[in-house]
């Protein structure tokens, strides 16, 4: 198991999401990440529980959370 794998089932993603992320992170993903309950768990994750995302990203002042998502996932994939 991968570590991106490991990352995004202890954010409580389910096997379908799970897929549907490695779509998003590819680039194939038929629909929009932001807003979706991938989204949520992710941004739960990792604003709270890891407390990874900084502040100002998490409150949408600095950066897009969305984006900032995506760019941590890649950088562990």
């Amino acid at each position: 198991m991968t570590l991106l794998i490991i990352t995004l089932k202890a954010a409580g993603l389910t096997n379908p999401e799970v897929h549907q992320m490695q779509e998003h992170l590819a680039g194939t993903a038929q629909e929009d990440f932001f807003g979706t309950p991938m989204y949520e768990k992710l941004y739960e994750y990792f604003a709270f529980t890891t407390c990874e995302m900084p502040y100002g990203t998490a409150k949408a002042r600095d950066d897009d959370p969305d984006t900032w998502i995506l760019e941590r996932l890649a950088s562990i994939a």
